[in-house]
């Protein structure tokens, strides 16, 4: 009877952790709907991002190292989704568009995620679709970045 109750206890817990896979934290100041990355400043910017669930999004891009005008170059992009995971992959730019894409990683705070692939889905807009799973049920996501002139827009999708 013991076992019986603590299965029952175990999926009930299961069922209501899996419809609501929304993950809490404090909202940022300075905290944006969209964030901008500039590269005519370069080297490492940081910036909150409010989600469409309420939840806090952070977005660190950094340079890489380089020797030629900043539009030209190599850039880390990270996006955490606070409490929930943290994903990104590097860009390399040239001429203001996105020439490739590469060095996927996702990391879940709680729960899995399976990662699905890396995009270059045009010279503008380099794409990292994963499904992240706070329970049973999965929500597909990811993160993306796009080039707008000499800004580097990066979101969660």
């Amino acid at each position: 009877m013991k076992k019986c109750k603590s299965i029952i206890f175990t999926l009930l817990f299961s069922i209501i952790m899996s419809s609501s896979s929304v993950c809490f934290a404090a909202e940022q100041p300075g905290t944006t709907e969209k964030g901008y990355y500039d590269l005519d400043i370069g080297g490492t910017q940081t910036f909150y991002v409010k989600e469409a669930d309420g939840n806090t999004g952070i977005v660190i891009v950094s340079e890489e190292s380089s020797i030629t005008r900043v539009e030209n170059g190599t850039y880390n992009v990270k996006y955490t989704s606070t409490g929930c995971w943290t994903a990104g992959y590097k860009v390399k730019i040239s001429g203001n568009n996105i020439v490739s894409a590469f060095s996927p990683y996702a990391t879940p705070f709680i729960g899995k995620i399976d990662m699905g692939r890396l995009k270059l889905e045009s010279n503008k807009q380099a794409t990292l679709y994963l499904t992240y799973y706070a329970g049973i049920i999965g929500k597909s996501t990811g993160v993306r970045a796009n080039i707008q002139g000499t800004k580097m827009h990066i979101k969660m999708i």
